[in-house]
């Protein structure tokens, strides 16, 4: 929104004062659209950025001085917790805790290769399954269930399941393992 409100000053400093302002205004409308096709794109990228900046903000760094202020260790389920309540205000604590369970049983089972080698298949029709095999033991490394930031990737993801559905789900994993989320 900043950029938005920057473009249109230098346009009004293009209009006003010099010709040169246009060069500016140019380079900063490609900027913006850039911005907003990569941001607004495909629809798993309306949930992770915003959810990514939830949980950066608010329940990760929280835990965190609360594990410091307490002297223990940081409790990843608590301020997964804290997200998805975060995210979903309406929610129990019940249905919390089972929708993190599942996505942490998912991530740890590895039980989403299906969806995955779906998307690799629609992405290239072409593609033989000894290249999707080699393709999912690949992800299954990058998807590591003992990063905690996989984890709450797998968290987003079931939002984006919830929202979108399962194929979108998968291309979101798939965008995961390629590194093409953050």
């Amino acid at each position: 929104m900043v950029l938005w409100g920057f473009l249109i000053v230098v346009v009004l400093l293009a209009v006003f004062y010099s010709a040169w302002w246009w060069i500016a205004t140019a380079l900063l409308s490609i900027s913006c659209i850039a911005q907003r096709a990569f941001y607004k794109g495909r629809p798993w990228r309306k949930l992770h950025y915003p959810f990514m900046r939830i949980y950066a903000a608010g329940p990760a760094p929280f835990e965190g001085r609360m594990a410091e202020l307490e002297g223990r260790e940081f409790d990843f389920r608590l301020a997964a917790s804290h997200f998805v309540k975060e995210v979903r205000p309406n929610w129990d604590d019940e249905r919390v805790s089972a929708f993190i369970e599942r996505e942490i049983n998912r991530c740890e089972q590895f039980s989403d290769s299906g969806l995955i080698a779906d998307d690799l298949r629609r992405r290239d029709p072409k593609i033989g399954q000894s290249e999707i095999s080699e393709y999912l033991e690949k992800i299954r490394k990058i998807l590591n269930p003992s990063n905690t930031g996989v984890i709450i990737r797998f968290i987003i993801a079931g939002f984006i399941e919830e929202q979108y559905g399962e194929t979108h789900r998968g291309e979101y994993l798939v965008e995961l393992a390629r590194g093409n989320t953050d």
